[in-house]
């Protein structure tokens, strides 16, 4: 059964349009910046990314709600991710975040070859054999204290269980349980970063995940 799309605020839309040229050059390339390694990335143009655009809800998991939870989540949605372009070095990841007076404004890029890895697999979702057959809408998990982020497959109707499944921008930064399993239950997924989170409340502040 094809994904459910989340309904994408025109004023979102707007300020991720309005916010790019900001962030990218209108030429191709750098105009002056410094890098430490001896190749600087290719950071794409206005007029490198086309038409395509893809979206996706962003929801935040704090660490205290997930070291706390009880096999169900009810995360607040923090923003948009939104995808512009749809080919390598030819694409950007932006996330628009609403502001404390109401508006929404483009809070910053990504670019490179993880994000075009991260919109092949967001197209790839609805492929899954565990969302055939019930409509499901694609979100994104966030749980900063523990540098986690997953696609997170909800469904739209009562029974069918939500799907886990992590993509994090480095694929290292990965939690040891989370490591090497793929799509999972939101209960599976939940369970596994219970005692992860935990552990690091405990830490001073100095410390982190």
């Amino acid at each position: 059964m094809p994904l459910i799309p989340a309904f994408f605020p025109p004023q979102v839309d707007s300020a991720f349009i309005n916010g790019l040229p900001r962030f990218l050059p209108a030429i191709p390339g750098p105009i002056n910046s410094n890098y430490l390694s001896a190749n600087p990335p290719l950071i794409p143009s206005l007029g490198d990314l086309g038409a395509y655009r893809l979206q996706q809800p962003v929801f935040t998991l704090s660490l205290t709600a997930a070291a706390n939870n009880n096999g169900t989540i009810n995360p607040p949605a923090t923003g948009w991710r939104v995808f512009a372009g749809n080919a390598v070095g030819k694409i950007v990841l932006g996330r628009v975040a609403q502001l404390p007076a109401g508006g929404w404004k483009l809070v910053g890029i990504l670019f490179g070859i993880r994000v075009f890895e991260a919109l092949v697999v967001s197209q790839s979702l609805g492929a899954y054999p565990q969302v055939a057959d019930a409509p499901y809408q694609v979100r994104f998990l966030a749980i900063p204290g523990m540098n986690v982020e997953a696609f997170w497959l909800a469904p739209l109707q009562e029974g069918p269980p939500d799907w886990i499944l992590p993509f994090t921008t480095n694929p290292d930064q990965l939690p040891t349980p989370l490591q090497g399993i793929g799509i999972m239950t939101l209960a599976t997924f939940l369970a596994l970063i219970k005692p992860v989170a935990a552990g690091l409340l405990t830490m001073s502040a100095d410390q982190g995940a």
